[in-house]
């Protein structure tokens, strides 16, 4: 079974020739004229459709490898949480639980114990907001730099100073 004729039209995918599409007769009749215009636009088709199979493809990678990273920041979180911030607030616990007892026998351990829980509780809180601001800095997503560095000012354990920035003409030299 041989042909008489054939007509082709290349299929190119993001530039590359991917392939190619051909069509043949077996009989000895003529292609229409608008033939190969119909083959090439129909490899046009093709190319888009294998175009989009591609990019339905590296969106499902795309969407595997963002879940995924997700999911380790989360075991990260979940981590810091449970080795970190936890253990403090349980420890915490213990410490005014045992002040607790100690409170009508031997006051002033019982103070002792209660001055190490509040230091514990400012640490366990730092801690927490740290992790915290990894998940979502809602300072910065509401009012912006300047609530974060009046928030931060207050956390910090040197001292520091802020002047507000001038946009216009030159800072004066004034002391």
């Amino acid at each position: 079974m041989g042909f008489q004729s054939a007509i082709g039209a290349p299929i190119y995918v993001d530039g590359k020739l991917w392939g190619a599409l051909i069509a043949s007769r077996d009989r000895d009749r003529a292609w229409p004229a608008e033939a190969e215009r119909s083959l090439a636009d129909f490899g046009e088709l093709v190319a888009q459709a294998i175009a989009n199979a591609d990019a339905r493809d590296q969106l499902a990678a795309s969407r595997v490898r963002a879940v995924g990273a997700s999911d380790a920041e989360r075991r990260r979180l979940e981590r810091n949480l449970h080795d970190g911030a936890q253990q403090r607030l349980v420890a915490l616990s213990l410490t005014l639980r045992l002040a607790q007892t100690r409170i009508d026998s031997d006051p002033g351990e019982a103070r002792r114990l209660i001055e190490g829980a509040n230091q514990e509780l400012t640490l366990a809180l730092a801690e927490l907001r740290e992790l915290a601001n990894g998940l979502h800095p809602a300072l910065l997503a509401d009012r912006a730099l300047a609530q974060r560095s009046r928030h931060w000012r207050g956390v910090r354990r040197f001292p520091s100073r802020s002047r507000p920035y001038r946009t216009s003409g030159c800072p004066s030299r004034s002391r």
